[in-house]
């Protein structure tokens, strides 16, 4: 059916949104996706979704509390790696394109009141820009009367 173009392999890219996998470029039958997957995973050796990723918890920011007056912000995500490959189908006209799917999902959590760490991954960098940037005051004390 499809061969690799002789391309190797895109390295994974990291989006901040909805993810949906899809062959680019060339309008192809339902049945393609799944054949491509497969041949990218025979290439990569990582398995390869074709169906879009469902979140594997919610993904929220909440607020915790640190010290005594203080107000921590945590921000938890989930991201997916998505990777792609060039493809061509060897017929008359010969048919080229781009699937585009993902192989793993990731789950994880950043403090957003910290500075980027040198070893925060692409999604934890990702991540911060989605934390607010005026924590919540802590609660004072009621007023006196």
């Amino acid at each position: 059916m499809a061969e690799p173009t002789g391309t190797e392999p895109s390295p994974p890219v990291v989006l901040d949104q909805p993810f949906v996998p899809a062959v680019v470029g060339v309008a192809a039958p339902a049945s393609w996706p799944a054949e491509l997957a497969e041949s990218l995973k025979a290439d990569s050796g990582d398995v390869v979704h074709t169906s879009s990723p469902s979140p594997s918890s919610d993904t929220f920011s909440s607020v915790i509390g640190g010290t005594p007056g203080e107000v921590v912000e945590e921000l938890i995500y989930d991201g997916v790696e998505r990777v792609s490959a060039d493809f061509v189908v060897r017929c008359r006209p010969e048919v080229r394109g781009t699937f585009v799917g993902w192989s793993s999902m990731t789950v994880g959590a950043v403090t957003c009141q910290y500075q980027e760490f040198p070893e925060y991954d692409a999604f934890q960098r990702l991540a911060l820009h989605y934390c607010s940037r005026s924590p919540a005051p802590a609660p004072s004390e009621p007023p006196g009367d």
